[in-house]
């Protein structure tokens, strides 16, 4: 076996090279850690090259089409899709257009047993189930040929993932000589990708925990918390739902894939048409869109194609032009910085296991975290205490 990438920081595993090997020489293999990653079975390798071809992570540049954006504040008129968003419904918005034009839309969602994988959607209700954050990188087995057989059949087709993802798509059609005129490829601004593996880790300590088999899962939690706070919501076989941020929050930054911080897709000019976020930040540009609890949409506009779609749908939306300068948040700037406890942190993980990890790492910080909280309410209080005696 060899290796289609240099070093795992070269390798965002989009499968394109996967999917473009005729001969299937290329098989996926989970590492340690448990990300996926592509290797050549020489037995079975003519040496054609479309695999290292149609790697498009350590080659990519953003194409002169590409180097303009418009970009938007925006909420969708119908507030039950907000309420069903993770943010104010500009997925749903884009995808019903796609949909009413007799269109497929592609999406990642967590199936029943807790692994993130793309779907492809023929309704709106296959659809909603693509709808809020997932913070695994998901499987694509398959997606891409299916996308690619969707297009022969000249549908119009809305692809969503992130921006290696859409750009792996990109590149496995153009290898291919598929026509993309009917793609539209929309990313995400994505802070990186954890390890699926560590997610499915994280559930079971959560069973050891409350005892109880985990029955569902959200990511984020927009009902009992607001958009902003990042909390997620367990609900258990024994009817308990516990509410807590340590994969969403504390062990985020501990489970990203080695090439998400070398990601060359931080920036607001993509090769996609679209792109979809959470509009951080909107209070400064757009403060009659910022709602701290329902959330507000970043939709940025890559191509003719995009503002087409947009022009047809703004009867459903609610939105505002801003700058480039008023949206950019950290990802779309620069990749992540690698901390430095970072390898020593999954040599632990090898060597002791996920239970020693959340004792060491993730416990103490959120309960430093709450005692801080605690800390600040009470010093609050004194203070505005010590104002009102003084007056």
């Amino acid at each position: 076996m060899k290796s289609v990438y240099k070093t795992q920081e070269n390798c965002c595993g989009c499968m394109a090279c996967f999917n473009v090997c005729s001969k299937n020489a290329i098989t996926i293999h989970i590492s340690e850690e448990g990300y996926s990653y592509p290797a050549i079975n020489s037995e079975l390798c003519i040496n054609c090259g479309l695999c290292q071809k149609t790697c498009q992570f350590n080659k990519t540049i953003i194409e002169d089409a590409y180097k303009t954006v418009q970009c938007f504040a925006l909420k969708h008129k119908d507030f039950s899709v907000i309420c069903a968003s993770r943010s104010a419904g500009a997925f749903t918005a884009f995808s019903d257009y796609i949909l009413d034009n007799s269109g497929i839309v592609y999406g990642a969602k967590l199936d029943a047993d807790f692994v993130v994988r793309h779907h492809r959607a023929t309704n709106k209700e296959e659809r909603d189930s693509f709808r809020e954050s997932k913070y695994v990188q998901s499987e694509l087995f398959g997606v891409f040929k299916s996308v690619e057989e969707d297009l022969k059949e000249g549908k119009n087709v809305l692809f969503t993932g992130t921006g290696c993802q859409c750009d792996g798509l990109r590149a496995f059609l153009n290898t291919k000589k598929i026509s993309t005129e009917k793609l539209i490829l929309a990313d995400i601004v994505c802070h990186g990708v954890p390890s699926p593996k560590m997610f499915i880790e994280y559930l079971h300590w959560n069973e050891k925990k409350y005892h109880s088999a985990v029955k569902n899962f959200k990511f984020r939690d927009k009902q009992k918390y607001s958009w902003g706070e990042g909390i997620e919501k367990l609900t258990l076989a024994n009817g308990k739902v516990k509410y807590q941020d340590y994969f969403t929050g504390s062990l985020f930054d501990f489970f990203i894939r080695p090439s998400c911080y070398n990601c060359k897709y931080t920036t607001p000019y993509r090769n996609s048409d679209i792109t979809f976020a959470d509009f951080w930040g909107s209070e400064k540009s757009a403060p009659e869109f910022t709602d701290y609890k329902n959330g507000c949409s970043l939709v940025l506009l890559h191509s003719d194609k995009a503002e087409k779609i947009f022009d047809s749908i703004k009867g459903s939306v609610l939105y505002k032009e801003v700058s480039v300068e008023d949206c950019l948040q950290p990802r779309l700037k620069s990749p992540r910085e690698k901390e430095a406890f970072i390898d020593s942190y999954w040599n632990e993980y090898l060597e002791y296991g996920f239970d020693h990890i959340m004792r060491k790492y993730a416990e103490n910080t959120v309960s430093a975290k709450k005692r801080f909280k605690k800390f600040i309410h009470r010093a609050g209080g004194k203070i505005l205490r010590t104002l009102k005696l003084r007056k």
